[in-house]
């Protein structure tokens, strides 16, 4: 599915939330009176890694609950079999096993093909959440997003980790997403289908959108990272922290090392549609890391970049036997150590074993936990790089058009606001993109100096915005520029520096 095509879905599946929602949240919130009609009777595993799917109770008995603090109401008479009919497309069930997790009810969403997203799988999630949830400031609701491993169900992070409980004593949201199936590996469209999941759970449970961590495990681990990276709207939900337990970094390593079998499975329609050779964009564009022979990340395919400025914890035991994933995680670590990043690597030895529970998940949220995420401007000096793998919005910056099917880069250079001034520098595959002044403390009323060169030697149009008049001249190198417009009505300055991306510093006088 295009990106264009996920966001008229999603488009659409925003305005049937709008109109579900108040069912949707008044079957969930009223959760903290519902708890005594839910059966004591655990249905589902109580531990280990299996991720095999939850259990429900019966359906509710007849009557009405009611959400404290809230005037919304939730009639029950039309529960069949456990099963809350919301809205074509979508239904919920209370979760009876929840006990065994945490004191905080757990409910299972189901969202059918097409509504999902996919045209042809459903997307299945477990979401816990405080019974006070709209007693507590929205300010303090913070919500994990936890992925499971290869192989296994949504439910994993519940059966195999202390989340659950952990999530219960700081009164966070805890979501566990299926991402479509199974095997996902991060594909895009798991990507796509848990924007909608998470447009959805934000309707129906506010939670602040600066406070939204990621936590994988095995494949999971991999899914935290990715999700995070791609995740760069100043003004949308973005990761405010990433958790990553022995996780998946390069993706096509995976592949090219993986059993036949594993390809097999990667290659077709519901993953990635092809191999990496076939196909490389669909790959390239949710892998964190591009490693070396040596071990080492390749800085020119590295979109973890992209997470510099958020905390990030890894964890690894140093006897797993996926030695592959531990050799990543180290390479992933010390990559964004040499960036600066606020990472911490968590070592044990735990014998030759590939689970959840080699990791100490209190210590890793407490690192995470008072993370925010970040504003538009770098935090870790004056350089903000940044990768897009499609048109939208980043820190800063919005791609206005990239070249079909590459990952763009490109780095932002802000200096001090009495200089007036900042650089565009190394693009690569982005044609045009515009820039937000404002946070740059950029005055459009003093004379601007941009400095900018490609490094694939293509022209790139600079989009500045915030001009309330057009400039009384524009020069780049001395001499005018290739190209230039301005639009009173966005206030809009558009500037095409050179014709081959060289080196220019471009002068913008009022």
């Amino acid at each position: 599915m295009t990106d264009m095509h996920c966001g008229r879905v999603l488009g659409r599946i925003a305005r049937r939330v709008g109109a579900v929602a108040l069912a949707i949240g008044t079957a969930i919130a009223g959760a903290g009176e519902v708890q005594a009609q839910v059966s004591a009777t655990p249905g589902g595993p109580s531990g280990g890694g299996t991720g095999t799917s939850p259990s429900s109770g019966a359906g509710r008995s007849q009557g009405s609950l009611r959400v404290p603090g809230s005037p919304i109401t939730f009639h029950t008479a039309n529960s069949k079999g456990g099963w809350f009919y919301l809205a074509p497309g979508i239904k919920a069930r209370w979760v009876h096993d929840y006990p065994v997790w945490s004191g905080h009810p757990t409910v299972e969403i189901i969202l059918a093909a097409g509504v999902s997203g996919h045209p042809t799988q459903e997307e299945k999630l477990l979401l816990q959440f405080p019974p006070n949830l709209f007693q507590i400031p929205e300010s303090e609701r913070a919500i994990v997003v936890a992925f499971h491993p290869y192989g296994v169900s949504y439910a994993s992070p519940f059966n195999g980790s202390l989340l659950p409980a952990l999530c219960e004593q700081r009164n966070w949201i805890l979501l566990a997403p299926m991402g479509l199936n199974q095997t996902n590996f991060a594909s895009v469209e798991s990507q796509n289908t848990l924007d909608i999941v998470m447009a959805l759970v934000l309707k129906i449970l506010p939670f602040n959108r600066e406070r939204v961590y990621t936590v994988g495990f095995s494949m999971g681990g991999l899914n935290a990272v990715s999700y995070a990276m791609r995740k760069q709207d100043p003004n949308g939900i973005r990761v405010a922290g990433v958790i990553n337990h022995t996780g998946t970094m390069d993706v096509i390593q995976d592949y090219e090392n993986g059993s036949s079998a594993l390809k097999l499975i990667l290659e077709d329609d519901e993953h990635f549609g092809g191999s990496p050779t076939e196909v490389p964009f669909a790959w390239e564009r949710i892998n964190p890391t591009k490693l070396t022979a040596a071990n080492k990340v390749d800085p020119d395919r590295a979109p973890a970049t992209n997470l510099v400025d958020l905390p990030i914890y890894l964890h690894v035991n140093t006897q797993d036997n996926q030695q592959g994933l531990v050799n990543m995680t180290y390479a992933l670590h010390d990559y964004l150590l040499s960036l600066g990043a606020d990472v911490f690597l968590s070592e044990v030895q735990a014998g030759s074993t590939h689970h959840w529970s080699t990791m100490d998940m209190a210590a890793a949220l407490d690192f995470i936990d008072s993370g925010i995420a970040p504003g538009p401007a770098p935090s870790k000096g004056p350089v903000l790089e940044l990768f897009a793998d499609r048109e939208d919005r980043y820190r800063l910056s919005e791609v206005l058009e990239i070249e079909p099917n590459l990952v763009a880069n490109y780095r932002i250079v802000v200096q001090s606001p009495a200089v007036n001034a900042f650089a565009v520098q190394s693009t690569r595959a982005v044609r045009e993109l515009a820039l937000d002044l404002a946070p740059m403390k950029i005055d459009p009323a003093k004379v601007l100096t941009i400095t900018t060169w490609s490094a694939d030697f293509k022209a790139v149009t600079l989009v500045l915005r915030g001009y309330a008049k057009a400039p009384s001249t524009i020069t780049v190198n001395g001499a005018p520029p290739t190209a230039w417009s301005y639009d009173p009505v966005t206030k809009e300055l558009s500037i095409k520096p050179t014709a081959n991306g060289s080196f220019a510093v471009v002068q913008v006088l009022p």
